[in-house]
């Protein structure tokens, strides 16, 4: 068993890695959310700060005495980034997508 092998873990909340970048007519927000589902996801932008909520869902279909190792974090995350700056922001214009890997 590799479980209880005292190993320590780092690892003890997660949130999701963001690229932000502007092009010439948009700001653009990535954010890698593996295994999370689009229902489980909430996009906000309030006062000049858009925030993204969701949570990562322990995968039940396999028994946890099956699991060797687990090292990704599961739960709820938040991240906030404010909208002020150079740029300004259209809020009627705001759109979210989301897309699965392919």
């Amino acid at each position: 068993m590799f479980r209880g092998q005292g190993e320590d873990s780092a690892i003890t909340t997660w949130a999701p890695a963001v690229d932000i970048f502007e092009t010439p007519n948009e700001l653009v927000v990535k954010a890698d959310l593996p295994d999370v589902d689009e229902k489980d996801i909430d996009i906000r932008v309030e006062n000049n700060l858009l925030t993204i909520r969701g949570e990562r869902k322990f995968e039940k279909s396999v028994s946890e005495d099956n699991y060797l190792r687990v090292e990704r974090t599961y739960g709820a995350f938040s991240r906030s980034f404010s909208l002020v700056g150079p740029t300004t922001v259209n809020a009627e214009a705001i759109h979210a997508e989301y897309r699965t890997a392919s």
